[in-house]
């Protein structure tokens, strides 16, 4: 890796954080091209796949170069001096890279399906199966905001067991882990702004409360990591959905494999000794519809499938009725459980956008 050194731009990353400026494009494009000339291996590292077709989401490679970042910052400053964002990213980024970086492209009506499904009473998070220990959920944009600091581009997560981690550059020392834990962190490109939540071995069984579906003064529970600014009431709350997303992802691509199309290598392209890889993104949800319900008309009442001998002359409101996930009885004697998800369903009849209906 290129020795850090103190770097104008990475300054001026860090004192528009700091005034709470927003990165405009031509900024986040400057931070891009710096990580690669002054970077270069650190950004090869964390962007190894040029990924196409992903023009809905915010661009990896600006996603990697801010990875880069936090890591050239940490050598640079010191480990002991990084923000907490990256010294709870730093443990898991060693792996990620040896897995050539993990990243799965949510799609739009997937996205908003899991938003509006409710959890179990109780989640074992320590043996939920995840995709991979650890990896990258790229989120379409405009889809999960921040009410003061923008749009996300990227949740980041990590489950680590008990053990030492090996750094992911020189200057940044082997890492200890001493309980089991699982981090979230989301980046908020356009303030350069990380937030984080996790996990440790007090908290299992969790119990996970949706918070997309939290009622005006209703008190939700709050999952965050070490902090180096006090968070406010939309923060906590941000964090807490920005959890919900993460988990209700999880345990919809465990629930339904078949969801997650996977990507693939279209060419190898070699230009002055060094090759790069192009390839389709892994989506979960590509083809995925949002289930509707549009009642019949029955001697002259509006009947919903789940309905019967019961029904109504009012024109049915326009709403949605909650996803859930539940365990049903499967394989010898039924004694075996597999997880299943229960879509949630726009019910009526006015012609309206899913993603605006709140």
């Amino acid at each position: 890796m290129t020795d850090p050194k103190p770097a104008t731009l990475i300054a001026q990353i860090e004192s528009w954080k700091a005034a709470g400026a927003n990165l405009d494009l031509s900024a986040l494009k400057a931070l891009e091209g710096f990580i690669e000339n002054k970077f270069p291996e650190l950004l090869a590292m964390f962007y190894p796949r040029v990924y196409e077709s992903t023009g809905g989401y915010w661009s990896p490679r600006q996603c990697a170069a801010f990875l880069a970042h936090s890591v050239a910052t940490s050598v640079h400053n010191g480990f002991d001096h990084a923000d907490s964002a990256s010294r709870l990213l730093m443990p898991a980024l060693h792996l990620m890279v040896e897995r050539r970086m993990p990243q799965f492209f949510i799609a739009r009506n997937l996205l908003e399906a899991v938003k509006r499904t409710d959890f179990p009473d109780e989640i074992n998070w320590a043996e939920l199966r995840l995709p991979f220990e650890q990896g990258i959920f790229m989120l379409p944009k405009q889809s999960f905001i921040h009410p003061e600091v923008g749009e996300v581009a990227m949740i980041v997560w990590a489950r680590l067991q008990p053990g030492e981690y090996q750094p992911p550059a020189p200057g940044i020392p082997v890492m200890t882990e001493r309980y089991q834990t699982i981090r979230v962190l989301c980046l908020c490109p356009e303030r350069a702004r990380w937030y984080q939540a996790i996990l440790e071995d007090d908290r299992k069984p969790l119990r996970l409360r949706n918070p997309f579906d939290r009622r005006p003064g209703e008190v939700v529970q709050t999952f965050q990591g070490p902090l180096d600014v006090t968070m406010n009431e939309k923060d906590a709350v941000f964090c807490d959905e920005m959890f919900s997303i993460a988990f209700g992802t999880w345990m919809v691509m465990d629930a339904r494999p078949q969801l997650v199309e996977r990507g693939e290598l279209t060419r190898r392209v070699t230009k002055a000794g060094q090759t790069k890889e192009f390839w389709t993104p892994n989506i979960v949800g590509a083809k995925y519809k949002l289930k509707r319900e549009v009642p019949k008309i029955v001697d002259g009442k509006f009947v919903y499938e789940a309905q019967h001998e019961h029904g109504t002359h009012a024109s049915p409101r326009w709403h949605w009725r909650r996803g859930h996930h539940r365990l049903q009885a499967c394989g010898a004697g039924r004694r075996e459980r597999k997880e299943k998800w229960i879509e949630p369903t726009l019910i009526g009849l006015k012609e309206k956008s899913a993603a605006t209906d709140r």
